[in-house]
C-alpha cells in the first residue's frame, strides 16, 4: 500500500509528478572520493507518473511480490543467515544505517563477526590509531590501524590490528545505499569486509531483478520492498575529442543520449510525457528550437568542402568570399550576396547552426525546472 512506501519513493512520486526537476539534498561526506565511478555525466531518473489508484496499486504489488521472490534466493538467505543468525533475519532501518556507517563492517570480515559474537545492528566502533608494522607475511613494511570494537554484552570491547594500505579496485569496492536523508549515496569498504560482501551480494540482484543497487542494499538488510519505477529514463552527456595534427592539440565535443525503459503495461502517453519532460530540462529555451532546412544545408555545404576542425580565422577568412559565391549560385534563394558583409553573415548563419547540432549548451537534466528556468536551490 502507498502507506507503507519509503519516503524516498514518496518524495519520488511527488517530485516527478509535478514534473520539477530539483537539486539532490546535501549527503554525507564520503571519503574516499569516487574517483572510478563510470561516466559521471550519466544521470538516471525514475518516473512515477500521475498513475490511477489502479495502478499505483499494481506498481506497489508488483514490487511486494518480487521482494517475496528475491527473499527465497539463497544467497540472499544465505547471507541473512551468516550476518543475522536466520535466513529470513532483517535489521530495522536504524541498524541498518548503523551497520552502513561502521567502521568496523567497512573493514572486517563477517567471520570476525560471527566467531566473536559481535551483534551486527547493535554494535559501535572506531579507529584508535595509527601505527607502522611488519606484514610478516610479504616481508615488507605496512601502515596498520587498531579498531576497538565494542557492545552491550562487551562493553570493553575488542581491539583488531587491520591494513589500512588499500588500493581501489584491488582491495576496495563501492557500496551504494540509502542514507539517513532517504537518498541513494556510495562509500568506499573493502571487498573482504561485511559491507564488501553484502556490495557484491546487491550487485548480483541488480542483475536479476528491476532494482538500482542501493534498493538492492536496502533490501537484503531491512526486506523492504523496492519500488519498480513503471518508467526509468536516463541522459547521458558523452565527451568526444579528437587530437588535430601536427600540434596534438584536442577539440572537443559532446554529444548526448536519452534512454527510456518502461514496463510494458505502461501507456503511450505517460512514455511521450517522460520524455518531453526530460528533453525540456535538457535544452531549456532556444536550446530545442527546430532547425530549418537553410541552416541545415549551410553546414552540409560547408562540410562537404571542409573539414570543421581547420576552419581557422584565416582560413576562413581566405576561403569566405569564395565559399559565399559558390553557396549563392546554388542557392539564390537563400544567397548571402544581399547582405553588407556576406561573408560575416554566412560565417555567422554557419556558427549558429554547428553550434546547435555538435556543440549544444547540454543543461544537466536536475538543474532546470520543467519551464526551462534554474532550479531554486
Amino acid at each position: 500500500m502507498a502507506e507503507d512506501l519509503s519516503e524516498y519513493e514518496q518524495e519520488l512520486k511527488q517530485e516527478w509528478a509535478s514534473g520539477d526537476g530539483v537539486e539532490p539534498g546535501t549527503k554525507k561526506r564520503r571519503l574516499p572520493q569516487k574517483k572510478s565511478r563510470k561516466n559521471q555525466e550519466a544521470v538516471e531518473e525514475h518516473w512515477f507518473p500521475e498513475l490511477s489508484r489502479e495502478e499505483m496499486l499494481r506498481t506497489e504489488v508488483y514490487g511486494e511480490y518480487l521482494a517475496k521472490v528475491a527473499a527465497a534466493d539463497f544467497y540472499v538467505a544465505r547471507y541473512r543467515k551468516r550476518l543475522l543468525g536466520e535466513y529470513t533475519a532483517t535489521l530495522t532501518l536504524d541498524q541498518a544505517h548503523s551497520l552502513i556507517r561502521s567502521p568496523a563492517a567497512q573493514v572486517l570480515p563477517t567471520s570476525f563477526f560471527r566467531g566473536m559474537r559481535i551483534p551486527v545492528g547493535d554494535h559501535d566502533a572506531a579507529f584508535l590509531e595509527h601505527e607502522p608494522g611488519l606484514d610478516e607475511a610479504e616481508e615488507s613494511v605496512g601502515e596498520y590501524a587498531i579498531i576497538r570494537v565494542w557492545w552491550a554484552e562487551n562493553p570493553e570491547g575488542i581491539e583488531q590490528r587491520v591494513q589500512s594500505a588499500v588500493t581501489e579496485g584491488e582491495d576496495l569496492t563501492w557500496l551504494d545505499f540509502r542514507n539517513e536523508e532517504g537518498e541513494d549515496d556510495y562509500m568506499a569498504v573493502r571487498r573482504d569486509s561485511v559491507l564488501g560482501e553484502l556490495q557484491r551480494l546487491a550487485s548480483s540482484l541488480t542483475e536479476r531483478f528491476p532494482w538500482g543497487e542501493a534498493q538492492a542494499t536496502w533490501f537484503v538488510l531491512t526486506g523492504e520492498p523496492p519500488l519498480v519505477p513503471p518508467i526509468k529514463v536516463r541522459y547521458t552527456s558523452r565527451p568526444a575529442q579528437v587530437y588535430l595534427e601536427p600540434s596534438g592539440k584536442p577539440e572537443r565535443f559532446e554529444y548526448g543520449e536519452v534512454t527510456i525503459s518502461a514496463v510494458p503495461w505502461v501507456s503511450e502517453k505517460i512514455v511521450a510525457k517522460a520524455y518531453f519532460n526530460l528533453q525540456q530540462r535538457i535544452l531549456p529555451g532556444d536550446e530545442n528550437r527546430p532547425l530549418g532546412r537553410r541552416r541545415l544545408e549551410l553546414l552540409r555545404f560547408v562540410i562537404q568542402r571542409e573539414n570543421p576542425v581547420d576552419l581557422t580565422q584565416a582560413r576562413r577568412g581566405r576561403i569566405g568570399t569564395e565559399l559565399v559565391e559558390a553557396w549563392d549560385r546554388k542557392n539564390p534563394n537563400w544567397a548571402y550576396g544581399q547582405y553588407k558583409q556576406p561573408t560575416s553573415a554566412f560565417w555567422d548563419a554557419f556558427n549558429d547552426v554547428e553550434e546547435l547540432v555538435l556543440h549544444p549548451s547540454w543543461t544537466h537534466p536536475r538543474k532546470v525546472s520543467q519551464s526551462g528556468e534554474a532550479a531554486s536551490p
